[in-house]
C-alpha cells in the first residue's frame, strides 16, 4: 500500500481516530508561540483540522496534501482557494513565499525527508520558521502498550526521530531554534478498538508489513490485546510528540 492510497482509504475516519478538533487546537496552541509573523503553509494538511485551528488564531492558511479524499474535507473547512493537491517534495510555490511552513505528523510519511525539508526551506522566507510535530507518540506504560510490545521494532523504523530531523534540517540550510515535546494530550482506546485498528492496518508503519513479519510481530500483539479483560472499556493515556522549530537564515 503506498502512502497516498493508504490515506485515501483512511480519510473518512482519520480525524475521529486522532483526537479531532480538540487535539488540533492543542497542537495549534503548541505551535503558535514559535511562528513568525505572517501566514502559514501546512504541508500534509490532511482534513484541515490543524489549519482551521491556526486560522481561528488569526493566521492566514494555505495547505497542500497528496490525498484527494483528505483534501475534499480540507476544502470544506478552509475553502478551495486555500488548499492544493501537491507532494511535499515538489511544492508548487515560488521561493521565499511563506513566513511559516508547518509539517505536523507527516515527516515520517514523505518519500524523502531530505527533499521535503529542502522544499520547506526553499519556500520559507528569510527569517521565517519551519516547524514540525513528529515522532511516534510517547505515552506512559499501560496494559495496551505492554500488550503491543512486539510492535516496537516496527514503530522505531520511522525516519522522523528528533536527531534525524535536526540533522536533515541543518543539512538543507535551516537553523535549529529548539527541540522539545509538545503539551501532553489524553487519548483513549479500548483493547478491541486497538486490535481492529492494527488488524486493518490503520497505522502507516503497518501498511507494508510482509506476511512473515506480520506473523512474527503483529499476530502476538493482536493475541495479547484480545486476551485483555473488559474488551470494550476505554483505557486513557497521556501522550506527547516531538516539536522541532527551525529558522530560515
Amino acid at each position: 500500500m503506498n502512502r497516498r492510497s493508504g490515506f485515501d482509504q483512511l480519510a473518512e475516519e482519520y480525524e475521529s481516530k486522532r483526537g479531532g478538533m480538540s487535539r488540533a487546537r492543542l497542537a495549534a496552541d503548541d505551535l503558535l508561540p514559535y511562528l513568525a509573523t505572517g501566514g502559514v503553509l501546512e504541508v500534509g494538511v490532511g482534513t484541515g483540522a490543524l489549519a482551521q485551528a491556526l486560522r481561528e488564531r488569526g493566521r492566514a492558511i494555505s495547505g497542500v496534501d497528496i490525498s484527494e479524499p483528505m483534501l475534499r474535507q480540507a476544502r470544506e473547512r478552509l475553502g478551495s482557494e486555500s488548499v492544493t493537491r501537491a507532494d511535499a517534495v515538489a511544492l508548487p510555490f515560488p521561493a521565499d513565499d511563506f513566513a511559516n511552513v508547518v509539517l505536523a505528523h507527516v515527516a515520517h510519511l514523505v518519500d524523502d525527508i531530505t527533499e521535503a525539508l529542502s522544499e520547506a526551506a526553499r519556500v520559507v522566507a528569510p527569517g521565517g520558521r519551519v516547524l514540525l510535530l513528529h515522532g511516534h507518540p510517547i505515552g506512559e506504560v499501560d496494559e495496551l502498550s505492554e500488550a503491543t510490545s512486539s510492535l516496537r521494532p516496527l514503530e522505531q523504523q520511522r525516519t522522523d526521530s528528533p536527531e534525524r530531523v535536526r540533522e536533515t534540517a541543518e543539512r538543507v540550510g535551516l537553523l535549529t531554534v529548539s527541540q522539545d515535546r509538545g503539551t501532553a494530550y489524553e487519548h483513549g482506546m479500548t483493547p478491541a478498538e486497538l486490535a481492529r485498528n492494527i488488524e486493518t492496518r490503520q497505522c502507516p508503519y503497518l501498511w507494508d508489513v510482509d506476511a512473515e513479519t506480520w506473523t512474527a510481530a503483529v499476530e502476538p500483539a493482536l493475541e495479547a490485546l484480545r486476551a485483555l479483560p473488559e474488551q470494550e472499556r476505554t483505557r486513557t493515556n497521556r501522550w506527547q510528540v516531538h516539536r522541532s522549530v527551525f529558522a530560515a537564515p
